[in-house]
Parts: C-alpha cells; sequence; structure tokens
C-alpha cells in the first residue's frame, strides 16, 4: 500500500513540474499546429509571471473567516508557503487567541513578509506592532500589504517598520539569502538545519550577500514602555539563542509575556544558560502548554516552543 501511494504521490508532483511540460512541448508532432499555439501560451504565461512577480493574494489564517490581503513574490515559495497554506503555523496563530493584553506591544523578528504582523493587526487588539525584517524585498512587500488593510491610515502609526537585523551587538553584518528563491536568509552560517550549513560551506556561489545594519534587543526594547505588554515571535534561521540571551538580560525591566522561539540543529549549549535566565519567571512549554525540559529539546527539532510568563498564571 506504502508503494502505491508512493506513485501515486510522486504522479501529482509531476503534474506541478514546469520541466515536464517543456519535454512535453519540446517534442515535434503532426499535430504542430495546434501544440505551437498552445507552447506560446504557456510561454507567455511564464513571461507575464517574470515580468510581474509580485502578486496581491487571499491570506486564510486557519479558518476561511479570517483573510487579508497580502503581497507576495511568487518567484518565491517560501512566500508561497505562507500563503497557500491556510494551516501555516496554525498551532501559534491559535496560541495568539488564547490571550488578549492591554497596552499590547508585539514584536516580529524575523518578520518575513509580515504575516505574524498582519494578523495582530486585523484580529488583535494592540498599542504598537514592531516589524523588524533584514530582507528589503519582504520589507517593501509587507509595505504594500499594510497600506491595503483595513483603517490603514488610522493604525499606520502603530506599526514600526525596521528593515534591520537583529544582533547581539550593533554595526553591519552580511545577511545571506539563497539564489533559489526559497526565502531563507540568515546572518550565521547555518540556517538551523545541518544540511543547509554543508550547502552553505561548500559554496558561498549559492547566495547573496548584502550588508545589513544590526539592532541589538536593547535598541528595539527603548522604544517599549517599562508598563506595556510585550509578545515576542522570533524565526531568524538559527540566531535564536545569542537573542534570547539578551532578553533574558532585560526581563527584570519590561514586561514580555509571551516569546516564542524555534529549536535548531546549533548552539544547545548557548540556548540552555540562556533559558536559564528565564527558569525563575516563565515556563518553557510547547504549543500544546505541556511543559519541555530544557535537557530534552532535541526532540523538538523545529518545533516553536514558547517561554510563558508565570505573571499570566497569576492574573488569570
Amino acid at each position: 500500500m506504502s508503494k502505491i501511494k508512493e506513485v501515486i504521490y510522486k504522479k501529482i508532483v509531476s503534474y506541478f513540474d514546469h520541466t515536464n511540460y517543456i519535454k512535453f512541448f519540446s517534442k515535434k508532432s503532426s499535430l504542430d499546429f495546434i501544440f505551437r499555439k498552445l507552447r506560446n501560451a504557456y510561454l507567455k504565461a511564464l513571461a507575464n509571471n517574470d515580468l510581474k512577480p509580485v502578486k496581491k493574494m487571499n491570506k486564510v489564517f486557519v479558518s476561511n473567516d479570517r483573510k487579508i490581503d497580502i503581497f507576495m513574490d511568487s518567484h518565491d515559495y517560501s512566500h508561497i508557503g505562507q500563503v497557500a497554506d491556510p494551516n501555516w503555523e496554525n498551532k501559534i496563530f491559535n496560541y495568539y487567541d488564547k490571550f488578549n493584553f492591554d497596552n499590547l506591544i508585539f514584536v516580529d523578528l524575523g518578520a518575513n513578509i509580515g504575516c505574524h504582523t498582519l494578523f495582530y493587526y486585523n484580529f488583535k487588539k494592540f498599542d504598537k506592532l514592531i516589524y523588524v525584517e533584514p530582507n528589503l524585498k519582504c520589507v517593501e512587500l509587507f509595505r504594500q500589504s499594510l497600506s491595503v488593510q483595513k483603517s490603514f491610515k488610522e493604525k499606520q502609526d502603530k506599526v514600526l517598520i525596521l528593515n534591520n537585523v537583529i544582533s547581539d551587538e550593533n554595526g553591519y553584518l552580511d545577511l545571506k539569502v539563497f539564489k533559489n528563491n526559497s526565502g531563507s536568509g540568515t546572518i550565521v552560517d547555518y540556517f538551523g538545519k545541518e544540511s543547509k550549513k554543508n550547502i552553505m560551506l561548500k559554496s558561498k556561489s549559492e547566495f547573496n550577500f548584502s550588508k545589513i545594519e544590526t539592532l541589538t534587543i536593547s535598541n528595539i526594547f527603548s522604544k517599549i514602555k517599562k508598563n506595556d505588554n510585550i509578545i515576542i515571535k522570533m524565526d531568524i534561521q538559527g540566531a535564536e539563542p545569542r537573542i534570547l540571551n539578551q532578553i533574558g538580560d532585560i526581563i527584570d525591566d519590561y514586561n514580555v509575556k509571551l516569546c516564542f522561539f524555534e529549536i535548531n540543529d546549533f548552539d544547545h549549549d548557548i540556548m540552555k544558560k540562556s533559558l536559564r535566565k528565564f527558569k525563575k519567571k516563565y515556563f518553557l512549554n510547547d504549543l500544546n502548554d505541556k511543559q519541555v525540559d530544557e535537557n530534552n529539546m532535541n526532540k523538538y527539532l523545529k518545533d516553536v516552543l514558547v517561554l510563558k510568563s508565570k505573571s499570566i498564571i497569576k492574573s488569570s
């Protein structure tokens, strides 16, 4: 049965592989006059998408009742994955829905095209949204998306857009972005995965490099009041342990309610050291709200965990 499923799956995948269409059109046929028209239509569709890859699409969040307009690069399969799948990161969005805080500041680190920021913009109560993304293409797409949201004129001053990379010191860093339109970008020599690290180290020609000005957590939090309630979401391709270490240094001064982060293949020692700073005031949970043993995080590889303030339990 598994072999039959695999054959069927490969057949379905083949229908989405554009090289199969190239093979189909490249053959001579007695019906060449028909093939020529089909071939020209196919090439015209490819050309139109090449000339105008930026598209405004509907993004659905878990339920069809929750959808927004969003701009994406149709060549970038990271963008496609975020928009085409209504259940993309649905556990995080469902977790957001559990809580409503007054004076809320939502900080989106590694925001990409802004799905998480736009979720808060449209469906949650907030005082300020801080969008942080080093990739200029994503920033420009987010600005376009923001401009077509409801109540944009009234709410635009509540959204702070920062085209920067988050780091542990001020300066400039090389942002490495895959040339293959995967949407992946990082400031470290890996993307949270051993396989991507091996590709990066073998061939730097696989990447585009650009100098991006850095911001530290202290820089960002200087824009936040001490009595604000803060939610942080970070998706920063392997830099999470070092940024958590910074956040751990300021939790006595600011009211961080929730902090979402991904577990990666590397820097486990730095991650454990960083998480110790949160022990007194936070639970380390998975997205089902089950507590996680920091010494057994390997089983959560590439999963998102959340640091949840114990003050939430006390106030509920």
